[in-house]
């Protein structure tokens, strides 16, 4: 969790405007009880279908921060 966090707060600082898309990936970690993975890609979803497409990519590019 300590790692995810920081993942968080590196990807934050890459790019202000993203926060809170990594603040909605923390809450799906938290409500989501399946693996890490899953929980991100549940959470892109999710800005995919509701939220901004900006966001929803600023989103996907925090994935791709667990797939390397």
């Amino acid at each position: 969790m300590a790692i995810y966090i920081y993942l968080l707060y590196w990807n934050a600082r890459l790019n202000r405007k993203i926060h809170f898309s990594s603040f909605f990936n923390l809450i799906a970690l938290y409500f989501f009880k399946i693996n890490v993975s899953f929980k991100i890609k549940l959470g892109n979803f999710l800005f995919v279908v509701i939220l901004s497409p900006r966001l929803a990519l600023s989103s996907f590019s925090f994935f791709s921060i667990f797939s390397k």
